[in-house]
């Protein structure tokens, strides 16, 4: 499955909501393990390239002391960065139509908060193709 790094937060708070049956609950926890794994790159990678342009980023993710001069280069290799794809492999093969079923039949209310969220997850399912009723 494939998720833009730019939706990963998102994502995983969007999935953190819900209360689920155990064996969705099970496919989800990985789930969200492996994005958690992918957000932690994207931060690591994010470090670097602060570092790579002279600049620093504290412990609470503030970043200060980046050259002026090279500002925009370093705004548009981030934006690089945060709009490349981050590829998800399940853990077992039912995963991903365990949570699609989930999420095809799911109609819960949504907080304004959540949208990016909701909506960057339910692409990533649909290019999962049709889920096989028999694999709940």
């Amino acid at each position: 499955m494939e998720i833009k790094n730019d939706d990963l937060n998102e994502v995983i708070a969007f999935l953190s909501t819900f209360t689920m049956p155990r064996t969705v609950a099970r496919a989800n926890s990985k789930f969200v393990g492996h994005l958690k794994e992918r957000l932690q790159e994207l931060i690591d990678n994010e470090k670097e390239l602060v570092e790579s342009f002279g600049g620093t980023v504290d412990d609470g993710g503030h970043i200060s002391g980046l050259d002026n001069e090279k500002l925009d280069e370093f705004q548009a290799e981030r934006k690089q960065l945060l709009s490349e794809t981050a590829t998800i492999e399940p853990d077992y093969k039912e995963q991903f139509s365990i949570l699609k079923s989930f999420f095809d039949g799911w109609d819960g209310e949504v907080s304004p908060s959540s949208y990016k969220g909701m909506n960057a997850l339910y692409d990533a399912l649909d290019t999962i193709g049709d889920v096989d009723a028999g694999e709940k």
